[in-house]
């Protein structure tokens, strides 16, 4: 696998570190971000592909969720950085719907 098979999708204000390291990095506006996304799962290239969480909002969950299910190759969401205090990320959010109920996940929590 080489690194143009791999594609990070982020928003318009990401510095292009990706791009920098070598990976294909497309920058789209919120708006952009679906149209971009089912773009990207057409071509025959990519095996892994990388959405910001950033972008999420433009993107329908329900199509989301589809097209991570039909591509061949593996669609994974970047957690966005900087997030407020007690809102929870993607993966948080995806963990709470999966088992029915919230987590609290914290790295330094003493039990």
């Amino acid at each position: 696998m080489n690194r143009g098979s791999f594609v990070f999708l982020t928003p318009l204000d990401a510095h292009p570190g990706f791009a920098l390291a070598g990976f294909r990095q497309q920058r789209v506006g919120v708006a952009e971000a679906e149209p971009a996304l089912r773009a990207i799962l057409a071509e025959a290239e990519p095996q892994l592909v990388v959405v910001d969480e950033r972008l999420l909002p433009g993107i329908d969950p329900e199509r989301f969720s589809e097209m991570g299910q039909r591509y061949a190759g593996a669609l994974a969401v970047l957690p966005g950085p900087g997030r407020p205090d007690g809102e929870p990320d993607y993966a948080e959010r995806l963990l709470s719907r999966a088992i029915g109920y919230q987590l609290r996940l914290a790295a330094n929590e003493q039990r």
